[in-house]
C-alpha cells in the first residue's frame, strides 16, 4: 500500500512542478508525542534536500478527506458522516426574509468561498428549505440544508 500511495504522490507532484520525492508516505519511523503507539501509523514526511534544490516554502495538508480517511487516519467507530452544522433559531413557523437583512449566507466549502443570497419573501419551513437548498445547488456548494429538531442544519455532502 505504501508503494501505491508514494507512486501516486510522484506523478500529482510532477504534475503539479514539484520535485516527486518531496513527500513521501512511511509506515511508523516518527514520534508524535501521544500516548498513541507510532509505529504503526502513516506519515506523510516533507523530504527535504540538503543537495542545493530548492524545497524552501510552507507545506500543509489542509485535510484528509473520502471513505478512506476513516480507515487510515481516524480512530472510529460505526460509518462515517459528512461534517455539518446546525443552527439555534427554530425554523418551524414562517420566515421572513428581508433584502440585505438576512438574506445572505457565506461559507468556506473545501478552502472555496461560496456565497447564496435567498430571494426576499415570507416562507414556511418547507419552502425555506427549498429555497436554500435551491441556492445552494445553483453555487455547487456541495452542501444540503435539511432540519434538525426545527433548526436549520447544513451538512457536506462529502464524507470526510
Amino acid at each position: 500500500m505504501i508503494q501505491e500511495i508514494n507512486s501516486s504522490l510522484q506523478e500529482k507532484l510532477t504534475n503539479l512542478g514539484f520535485f516527486p520525492d518531496l513527500v513521501q508516505a512511511q509506515i511508523g519511523g516518527i514520534t508524535s508525542g501521544t500516548t498513541e503507539d507510532d509505529s504503526d501509523k502513516l506519515v506523510f514526511k516533507i523530504n527535504m534536500q540538503e543537495n542545493g534544490r530548492n524545497d524552501s516554502g510552507t507545506y500543509r495538508i489542509d485535510g484528509v478527506r473520502g471513505n478512506a480517511a476513516y480507515t487510515l487516519f481516524y480512530q472510529a467507530e460505526g460509518e462515517p458522516t459528512p461534517s455539518y452544522t446546525i443552527g439555534i433559531v427554530d425554523l418551524s413557523g414562517t420566515t421572513e426574509i428581508e433584502q440585505g437583512v438576512n438574506d445572505t449566507f457565506i461559507m468556506d466549502v473545501d478552502g472555496v468561498e461560496k456565497q447564496i443570497v435567498l430571494q426576499p419573501g415570507t416562507y414556511n419551513s418547507t419552502t425555506l428549505l427549498s429555497e436554500i437548498n435551491s441556492q445552494l445547488t445553483a453555487v455547487n456548494a456541495n452542501v444540503t440544508a435539511s432540519y434538525f429538531d426545527r433548526r436549520l442544519k447544513l451538512s457536506s455532502n462529502e464524507v470526510g
